[in-house]
């Protein structure tokens, strides 16, 4: 507040993260687990535990963004349902054993869910990664990180990898905080 002019309007700042230590608080709100781990858990859960890791990440990320900006829980909730259904429509192909008409059926309606499941996780990870890169530029400064940078989120690495790169990312990032601290 401007102590000269009473009669001035008042400023406040309205940016989310103003400084490197919001980033590096972030980022450890962000760490998990190794990605090798996350990998073993999400295989051998079929995919559950991959949804419930991208609900508990969107929670911290969320935080941090504006009310436009944040990642929609009806996404993230749509992601946690189908693959849960989706494990539930595989599990009818282990207990039957002979040739059946109506798994064929079943199977279509599984291979439809999956396509739908992939799409939501692929849009999960997109959003995730230009928040992300956002919430970096912030703290770092305007620009400072860029394409060539290391904490910068790369789009082809999310668009292979999705929840496994976010997870690397932020486990890198972390450590690289770490060794220059």
């Amino acid at each position: 507040m401007n102590t000269d002019n009473i009669y001035a309007t008042p400023a406040s700042d309205v940016t989310v993260m103003t400084n490197e230590s919001d980033s590096k608080n972030l980022i450890q709100s962000l760490r998990s687990q190794s990605t090798w781990k996350l990998l073993f858990l999400s295989i051998i859960t079929l995919g559950i535990y991959g949804a419930h890791y991208m609900r508990n990440q969107t929670k911290p990320l969320n935080k941090q963004l504006s009310d436009d900006q944040q990642i929609s829980n009806g996404l993230v909730l749509s992601i946690l349902i189908l693959s849960y259904i989706t494990v539930a429509l595989i599990i009818p192909f282990f207990v039957v054993l002979d040739e059946n008409p109506q798994l064929d059926q079943l199977d279509q309606i599984s291979a439809n869910i999956d396509k739908v499941l992939s799409i939501l996780i692929l849009v999960w990870g997109f959003k995730a990664r230009n928040r992300m890169n956002s919430l970096l530029s912030l703290s770092e400064g305007a620009l400072r990180v860029s394409k060539d940078d290391t904490k910068w989120f790369h789009g082809f690495w999310t668009f292979l990898f999705q929840y496994f790169y976010f997870n690397y990312k932020v486990n890198k990032i972390s450590e690289d905080d770490k060794i220059s601290n």
